[in-house]
């Protein structure tokens, strides 16, 4: 009846690019950075994680305390998306608004414009 056809199973594989390649000048510079010690603080240490065995309690504190806190950047953006919408508010309700208490005060400052003759 019909000729049977085999079936052709095929794959290909790829390295890992250079970002996950271990590099011994990057442990060297790991241990380096380790040593260094923060104003007010201790030097740290590098963590030999490849051994998890042992108790719970004997677990290395990752997020040790102690150390003063660093001054941080404060986005200042708000405040003025803020007062800019104020401060437009309050030009649109001035030029819009017929105030007549202020007319005598403004008046020097007002471009004098040619008068329209019919």
């Amino acid at each position: 009846m019909g000729a049977t056809q085999a079936i052709v199973q095929s794959a290909f594989t790829t390295r890992y690019s250079d970002e996950f390649r271990v590099d011994v000048s990057a442990s060297n510079r790991l241990t380096q950075l380790a040593s260094m010690k923060p104003r007010g603080g201790q030097s740290g240490a590098l963590l030999d994680l490849s051994t998890s065995e042992g108790d719970p309690g004997d677990r290395i504190d990752f997020f040790r305390s102690g150390l003063r806190s660093l001054p941080t950047e404060t986005n200042i953006w708000p405040l003025m998306l803020v007062l800019g919408a104020t401060l437009l508010l309050f030009d649109v309700a001035n030029r819009r608004l017929a105030w007549t208490g202020l007319q005598s005060v403004s008046k020097p400052f007002r471009k004098s414009s040619p008068r329209r003759t019919p």
